[in-house]
């Protein structure tokens, strides 16, 4: 085995390696080469490219003896120590837009909750009551009865969407994700997320079905799924056109059970389908509309179906299309397919 020492510098000239010991660090001030003999039967080296500086240095006696093989050895050493450094510099980036995106979710969700409150209780009113702020909000409740439950309601919510927004980072951009799988039954999963919407589906008049004949279970595990059901239906709400019903399908297959969403929402073009799942597409008549996203909503329920080993699928009815408000409306669908325990196993 060749053994080599060797250090790295970043384009600052900051070292990101060294395992050099004081006779190579002397002889650094010497190496302008790829490949240079030293004294006492050692060769060294200097490559430069786009990550930085690499020096090597070796008594390998092979390495010593041939300067094509030395200097071939160096050149891909100072490669593959680059696609090192690029690949972890992508995975921090990566990360670090992950975690922006979480502080500005969470901090949206804050200012929303912070919004609701003082919607009953005036932040001035609450400056005022320093030491009476029991007696605030016992007079609000019976005073503003309506008002204060749209605020409970609207708090939970946020809170489940909060709930959302952590297991989303911990299931998709940890290195390890904990992913505890079990059987669960499928229409108790997808109630437990769909009660905090049924208030925005009462606002549109929007009637919602529930199908599911008996019990329909699945092997998934419970966090994920739950953002996935979490942001399909927050997608429901959005543009399922008013007094228009939302009808969801829960039916056991032999790979494991189907859950359909089918909904009277905006025309999604026939070249568009495709790209749905993708992050960062909006499609054309939400994005006019001023009602599109950023576009990670759906992109975020494919990976996480997929981490389950499950499909998502979207499927639209061009021949259904009305126009409403100036817009094209369609009956779309999209399927979630999640496997049972044994075919989990088989994958």
């Amino acid at each position: 085995m060749m053994k080599v020492r060797f250090r790295h510098l970043d384009p600052r000239g900051n070292i990101v390696f060294c395992n050099l010991d004081e006779s190579d660090k002397r002889a650094i001030s010497v190496i302008s080469t790829a490949s240079q003999r030293l004294e006492g039967f050692a060769r060294g080296g200097h490559i430069t490219n786009r990550v930085g500086e690499t020096f090597v240095f070796t008594k390998d006696p092979d390495l010593v003896k041939s300067s094509k093989k030395f200097k071939f050895f160096c050149e891909t050493l100072a490669e593959m120590v680059g696609i090192f450094i690029e690949s972890q510099s992508d995975y921090l980036d990566d990360l670090t837009a992950n975690t922006n995106r979480l502080i500005h979710n969470l901090t949206t969700l804050n200012a929303h909750n912070l919004q609701n409150i003082y919607s009953v209780l005036p932040q001035e009113k609450l400056a005022r009551s320093l030491g009476k702020s029991f007696e605030v909000f016992r007079s609000a409740v019976i005073e503003q009865p309506d008002e204060v439950a749209r605020l409970l309601r609207n708090l939970t919510k946020n809170a489940v969407s909060t709930k959302t927004e952590f297991s989303v980072y911990q299931k998709l951009f940890e290195k390890k994700p904990s992913l505890q799988q079990r059987v669960h039954n499928v229409h108790k999963v997808l109630m437990n997320i769909l009660y905090v919407f049924f208030p925005d589906f009462t606002d549109k008049r929007v009637k919602v079905n529930i199908e599911c004949v008996g019990t329909v279970t699945a092997f998934f595990d419970y966090e994920s799924i739950q953002v996935v059901f979490h942001h399909l239906i927050e997608n429901a709400a959005k543009y399922v056109l008013n007094e228009r019903p939302l009808a969801v399908a829960i039916s056991s297959t032999e790979f494991g059970a189907d859950i359909v969403f089918r909904m009277f929402s905006m025309k999604v073009d026939p070249e568009e389908c495709e790209s749905i799942f993708t992050e960062g597409f909006s499609g054309k008549y939400p994005s006019i509309s001023g009602k599109a996203g950023r576009g990670i909503g759906l992109d975020i329920a494919r990976r996480l179906v997929e981490l389950n080993h499950g499909m998502i699928t979207f499927r639209s009815d061009p021949d259904s299309e009305e126009e409403h408000f100036g817009f094209p409306y369609q009956i779309n669908e999209f399927c979630v397919s999640l496997p049972n325990r044994q075919n989990r196993r088989q994958m």
